[in-house]
């Protein structure tokens, strides 16, 4: 998919995405109030505090909101596809917004747990996408 967007790291973005090159989950950590943040920021959102660090995080969610798109927006996504929205269980507060992917499509639901699975666009670039769990019911 060579016409598919490409992230471009800033300085408050580069450690998520180096994490994903290295299939690591990683968001920022409050080191004042040890709140996570994603996306991520220069400073607390809760206690306005800038000394925040990179954890990772186990990459297992509860799905809270889904779309399937069915309409071409994006170069380089082949319709219809699956966007959700992930609360991360061990990162109170933080939802990623992701691909789903799998063949469960059909089974995707409000409630259903998931957990991350790591994409290979190509050398430099890894997206997080998430997938059903296997033992969820």
């Amino acid at each position: 998919m060579k016409d598919r967007p490409r992230p471009v790291p800033d300085l408050h973005t580069e450690p998520y995405w180096s994490g994903l090159l290295s299939e690591a989950l990683r968001v920022q950590a409050c080191e004042h109030c040890d709140v996570r943040v994603h996306p991520s920021r220069p400073c607390c959102p809760t206690c306005l505090n800038t000394n925040l660090s990179w954890v990772e995080v186990s990459g297992s969610g509860v799905v809270t909101g889904y779309c399937i798109v069915s309409q071409p927006f994006v170069a380089g996504f082949v319709t219809p596809y699956v966007v959700v929205r992930v609360s991360l269980i061990d990162a109170l507060g933080v939802e990623l917004i992701a691909n789903f992917t799998g063949s469960a499509t059909a089974a995707i639901a409000i409630g259903a747990r998931v957990h991350v699975v790591f994409d290979e666009i190509d050398d430099n670039v890894v997206l997080a996408n998430f997938k059903l769990e296997t033992n969820a019911a």
